[in-house]
């Protein structure tokens, strides 16, 4: 493409005019070289005589008359508009999107890490940019962890550079299908470029698109990865605790993978990852080894696993990005943080196999007695099963089927087999629910306070409600919700986790996805990153008003004078398996080229027009012409 004024030039057909026109040129100047020559003829010498003083010497170079410009200006107007001349504005905009997700760490080969997928995109898309008119309007967007612009508006090329080297990978998944549609409907006037490691496949015909896509190639690549960690409750431990760890292998062939667990203790000096123990484990061609630690020590904060890969020492053949083989999860607390008040005890409920919250549990007439001498500020929560108090607890709460109605809340008789009608799909303790099919097959439909918020109704009543009051949050339940029975009971399994998750800002499963964001509570102090960068200091507030767990890791939490542990992870399959490059689709409208034929088609036209009218000129020039000749030369004598 090339710069013309304040505008951009391009041909539809620009070998046409490559071929075309040195053939043309040539033609035309070999036509003029050749012109006049003729036969020999016999004259009379007295008109040679005549002659010879207003004949001029032989010319040794090629000056064309007036006329050989004149059809070398017909014939190149002729040969641009056959390429398809057109001209687009130098100041449209150009929107750049940046795939960052964690796949593009990976090098570019098995045996050169020299280089990953993402540089290779940077350089690429740099290339692009100075290829820009100077006037042209850039945007450039990330798609992860989710889809923003790293210039914040449209801005000249070279910002767009600045803002380009700037781009880092993340422990996220891209979504770019979603990416280019969001974008394509936001900027329908621009045209899109894409940069990724996936191959983009268009609805139409990808050359004819309207976004372009520069996909990264890279070589079938073997990696192992860190699949899953959990930290359970064992009576088969002696401590009672016990690490789960999966390592996961994407790769055509068995690898020897050396598993290390270490343990993190922040009261140490200095602050390290201690090494507790270590496995040697043979993977099988993209398969998963579970590893099983017991007997794990008291007083850990949190625990870190990490997998090497022992083959081909010095290459990358067997382990193409080391960025997933780490996992980290929170070690657990030495006191209860919740109370659990029934006639049953946290073992009989299934409380016992959640792995995040200890239970601390009383009888209701225990619990009234420390109730009413203010002996419960140490619990954050509190769940009341089958029970309810005279007042309101100091904290977060849930109450499971409150049978009898009592001064704080009401219910009606027990209803059978009542199927769910309606569920506030948005809400978080729903999140990743479907209870469309659900029926109850005993209900106690409830009576919604002024302060609740229904969360499950059906045809007796609501189910479930939730809100906020005197600054706690509290559930209430009209169905059993308890033995916890986890992959057993997978709906009611997750709103269990659902709502402790809500409760707190600890998780069940004792650590985070990256990019998971956390509210900021009145109480918190400070969040840092064991070992890293700090995330949020009281004073310092966050437009979101949440804090964001973008890379893996230990967070520590501050809350007055107690700390809470969060371990942060990125678990993605589909991202650690470079085995094969991925597809993705996106709708193709229009290209810069169709869109010129369309708008900017009137300099081809203009051009026809102008050759055209040049020609009629030398027809009628040649029928009536503007000069006669001046005479003629009458030779006599003889020879």
């Amino acid at each position: 493409m090339t710069s013309f004024f304040s505008g951009m030039v391009s041909f539809l057909y620009p070998t046409l005019l490559a071929v075309a026109a040195p053939i043309v040129l040539g033609v035309l100047v070999i036509a003029y070289l050749r012109q006049g020559r003729s036969k020999r003829k016999k004259v009379a010498t007295l008109y040679l005589l005549k002659m010879i003083e207003s004949v001029p010497r032989a010319r040794r170079k090629f000056l064309p008359p007036l006329r050989f410009f004149f059809e070398l200006l017909l014939l190149a107007m002729l040969c641009l508009a056959a390429a398809g001349i057109y001209s687009t504005d130098a100041s449209s905009r150009v929107v750049y999107i940046i795939d960052n997700s964690f796949s593009t760490s990976a090098s570019l080969s098995k045996f050169d890490d020299a280089k990953t997928v993402l540089a290779k995109a940077k350089e690429a898309a740099a290339e692009s940019l100075d290829g820009l008119a100077s006037a042209a309007e850039v945007e450039v967007f990330v798609t992860s962890p989710q889809l923003r612009s790293i210039t914040a508006g449209f801005v000249s090329s070279g910002r767009a550079a600045d803002a380009l080297a700037s781009v880092e990978f993340a422990y996220a998944s891209d979504r770019i299908d979603e990416a280019v549609e969001k974008l394509q409907r936001a900027h329908s006037d621009s045209e899109i470029r894409v940069y990724t490691d996936k191959k983009g496949i268009s609805k139409v015909q990808p050359e004819l698109g309207r976004v372009s896509v520069t996909t990264i190639e890279r070589g079938a690549l073997n990696n192992i990865a860190i699949g899953g960690i959990t930290l359970a409750n064992s009576t088969m431990s002696g401590t009672g605790r016990q690490l789960e760890a999966v390592v996961a292998s994407f790769g055509d062939s068995p690898v020897t993978v050396e598993v290390e667990l270490g343990g993190i203790n922040v009261s140490a000096s200095p602050v390290g990852v201690e090494a507790i123990d270590r496995r040697t484990l043979q993977l099988p061609a993209g398969g998963r080894v579970t590893v099983t630690f017991k007997d794990l020590p008291a007083g850990i904060e949190g625990f870190k696993v990490a997998a090497t890969s022992k083959e081909y020492a010095g290459a990358r053949d067997s382990d193409s990005n080391p960025h997933d083989n780490a996992a980290w999860i929170a070690g657990g607390r030495t006191r209860a943080e919740f109370l659990l008040v029934g006639d049953l005890n946290a073992a009989l409920l299934g409380l016992s196999k959640l792995s995040g919250p200890a239970f601390d549990y009383m009888k209701p007439e225990k619990y009234e007695e420390s109730s009413a001498n203010g002996d419960l500020g140490a619990y954050r929560g509190f769940v009341f099963h089958r029970y309810i108090p005279r007042r309101f607890p100091p904290g977060n709460s849930i109450f499971v089927i409150p049978e009898t109605t009592g001064a704080l809340l009401t219910t009606a008789q027990v209803v059978s087999n009542v199927p769910v009608t309606r569920w506030h799909r948005s809400h978080d303790l729903l999140s990743y629910l479907d209870i469309a099919n659900l029926t109850f097959k005993k209900l106690s439909p409830l009576e919604l306070p002024n302060w609740g918020e229904v969360l499950i109704n059906t045809s007796a009543g609501a189910a479930a409600y939730a809100g906020e009051r005197d600054g706690h949050r509290i559930a209430v339940l009209g169905f059993e919700l308890f033995p916890f029975e986890g992959r057993r009971s997978p709906l009611i399994s997750v709103l269990t986790l659902n709502l402790f998750k809500w409760m707190t800002l600890h998780s069940l499963s004792s650590h985070h996805q990256t990019s998971a964001a956390i509210p900021i509570s009145a109480e918190l102090e400070r969040a840092e990153y064991l070992f890293g960068s700090e995330l949020y200091r009281r004073g310092n507030e966050t437009p979101e008003g949440a804090i964001e767990l973008f890379q893996p890791g230990l967070a520590i939490f501050t809350f007055g004078g107690r700390k809470e542990f969060f371990a942060v992870n990125f678990i993605n399959d589909a991202e650690s398996d470079l085995r094969t490059q991925q597809t993705f689709q996106y709708s193709s409208v229009s290209t810069p080229a169709d869109s010129a034929k369309q708008n900017d088609s009137d300099l081809m036209e203009k051009l026809l027009w102008i050759a055209a009218l040049l020609i009629v000129a030398d027809l009628l020039n040649g029928l009536f012409p503007l000069r006669r000749p001046v005479g003629t030369v009458r030779a006599s004598g003889s020879a």
